[in-house]
């Protein structure tokens, strides 16, 4: 009995067989898990090996990409300044083109002469006109105009200064005469439309002036304003072609007043024509220049007369100058004798320079002595003045204006 109960305390031992196999399981889980743990880091340094491929592909790309980016902005910076030398080269191609309209009175002005055209008073007439045409491919719009008076026609002598459309006769604007200069205030600016052409016409009532003239011009691109769509004005300079022809007008009727015989006065019964104002202008005689056109400062490049007739003294307003050409010329200045007339002009247009003067009065029978200085640059050829002056009786308020005349021919070769 003490022996069973022995037996049954003490378990029995393990047989060897089953220790063999455990101790193979074991070696197979450590290789397995060797093999996992050799595997994963495999994976790991092929994951990291590719990151670092992609990484350096990446890298080698986007290197690439900024070599192709920095050479396409230089590619686009050769062809801004290529494309700036071209403009600067090639001439600016017009957007338009600027004319006068040739007015043509009953008994004919061709616009090929000086010959004015007469009219009467009491007349409404056309005085001048302009054709403004567009080359390009948007519209464009009047937005400003200032004619200048050139003939000796005064403010009060021309009324109701309009400006009409010449297919409708619409009235577009409306001047009046201010110092020999009509500026139409436009309450909408006039449209042409793209490839196309407008004319306008000048129209005014005559109310006095008899021989008088009238002469409306614009003198440079100033004169008048031409507008795109926004309405910035255009540089006439660049984008318009002017056209210089011009019109004049002579007003055809005597002036003369009616005297009727009184008691007390031995006037016989008649009429009376009053007495002409005249001032002329002449090349200057005593200026004759033998030695070649100097360059440098305030050289005198012209000399002329202004004289009066016997009637009454007569007050110089306005003295215009016109030069053959104005290249390498600056600073036009008119004096009499030592007294400088009206200012300076730095850079003097070729469509002609119109000096105010003040304090200059011709006597009865008078004459004053107009010289003509600028500064000469590098200067070749010929170089002429044109003048053409205006004043006003001192006693009659006669508006006065001389022909233009022609002075020395300065040699700048």
């Amino acid at each position: 009995m003490a022996e069973e109960t022995r037996r049954k305390a003490v378990p029995d031992s393990p047989d060897m067989d089953d220790l063999e196999e455990d101790d193979a399981l074991k070696e197979r889980i450590r290789r397995g898990w060797k093999l996992a743990l050799t595997i994963s880091n495999m994976i790991a340094f092929i994951a990291s090996a590719t990151c670092l491929v992609l990484s350096l592909l990446i890298l080698y790309n986007a290197k690439q990409l900024d070599r192709s980016f920095q050479h396409s902005l230089q590619t686009i910076d050769r062809w801004i300044e290529q494309r700036k030398q071209e403009e600067q080269l090639a001439p600016p191609q017009p957007r338009g083109k600027l004319s006068i309209y040739i007015i043509n009175p009953a008994d004919g002005y061709d616009g090929t002469t000086d010959t004015p055209s007469p009219v009467k008073i009491g007349d409404t007439v056309e005085i001048t006109g302009f054709t403004v045409e567009t080359t390009g491919d948007e519209p464009l719009y009047l937005c400003g105009l200032t004619f200048y008076q050139n003939g000796s026609a005064t403010s009060e002598d021309i009324a109701n200064i309009r400006l009409v459309d010449h297919k409708s006769k619409t009235v577009l604007a409306t001047a009046s005469m201010k110092d020999r200069h009509a500026a139409f205030n436009f309450k909408s600016c006039p449209k042409i439309a793209a490839k196309s052409a407008e004319t306008f016409i000048v129209q005014a009532d005559i109310t006095g002036g008899s021989t008088r003239t009238i002469n409306l011009s614009l003198q440079n691109g100033s004169s008048i304003a031409i507008c795109t769509q926004d309405k910035n004005p255009m540089d006439l300079s660049e984008n318009f072609t002017l056209g210089s022809d011009t019109n004049w007008l002579v007003i055809n009727q005597t002036v003369s007043e009616s005297l009727t015989n009184g008691e007390d006065t031995d006037v016989s019964l008649g009429t009376v024509t009053v007495a002409s104002t005249i001032m002329t202008a002449t090349a200057n005689s005593s200026f004759t220049p033998s030695d070649n056109l100097a360059i440098g400062p305030n050289q005198k490049v012209g000399s002329f007369n202004l004289a009066a007739s016997a009637t009454e003294p007569i007050a110089v307003n306005d003295i215009k100058i016109q030069l053959n050409t104005v290249n390498s010329i600056s600073n036009l200045v008119l004096k009499n004798g030592d007294t400088q007339l009206g200012e300076a002009l730095a850079s003097p247009s070729a469509a002609g320079n119109v000096f105010s003067v003040s304090g200059l009065v011709i006597p009865p029978s008078g004459t004053v002595i107009i010289d003509v200085y600028a500064d000469i640059g590098a200067f070749a050829g010929i170089l002429q003045a044109k003048l053409q002056a205006g004043g006003r009786g001192q006693t009659s308020g006669t508006s006065i204006w001389t022909a233009e005349v022609v002075g020395q021919e300065m040699d700048g070769s």
